[in-house]
């Protein structure tokens, strides 16, 4: 099944539109609702994908402080600011990427998808912050809610029902 999921991953046809309203709370609650998911199912890419994300805001964190504690003796700062935003930079490059591609492939949905292009050009900075919030909460508990039910993610292969 793996190796079927994985190599159909990467089609265009697996691309679907889907509009609908989301507040934080809803996002929230579908990404950490999704790396839970890969927690049980994945637990090695879990933890790589958990990993990556650490060290990226882990980096762009690290090189901020570095550039306020510099700032605040007076010493030369900037270029630890420009380190710090080379990662969030590329981030946003990929995105602008990512739109560009979906726009090729669903050309039908261009002037919606360019009216929202700046979420898949910014956001996509902030993006790892949201994914290693969600794996910190993947470490904690193995529940999720899909469609108003709490389930209990045991195994890959059993899932216990807590309420509806």
């Amino acid at each position: 099944m793996h190796a079927i999921v994985m190599r159909e991953y990467g089609g265009p046809e697996c691309l679907v539109p889907a509009i609908f309203d989301c507040d934080a709370a809803n996002l929230l609650e579908f990404t950490n609702r999704q790396i839970v998911i890969a927690r049980v199912y994945e637990p090695k890419l879990w933890t790589r994908g958990g990993l990556a994300h650490a060290l990226y805001c882990g980096a762009v964190l690290l090189g901020i402080g570095l550039y306020f504690g510099k700032m605040i003796t007076g010493a030369p700062a900037a270029h630890l600011l420009l380190l710090a935003m080379v990662p969030p930079v590329l981030s946003m490059a990929r995105g602008v990427l990512r739109l560009t591609a979906v726009m090729e492939l669903l050309p039908e949905w261009k002037t919606k998808l360019l009216a929202d292009g700046w979420i898949w050009t910014f956001l996509a900075a902030v993006v790892p912050f949201l994914a290693l919030w969600n794996t910190c909460v993947a470490l904690f508990t193995r529940q999720i809610r899909w469609r108003g039910i709490r389930y209990e993610l045991l195994s890959p292969g059993q899932t216990r029902i807590l309420s509806r």
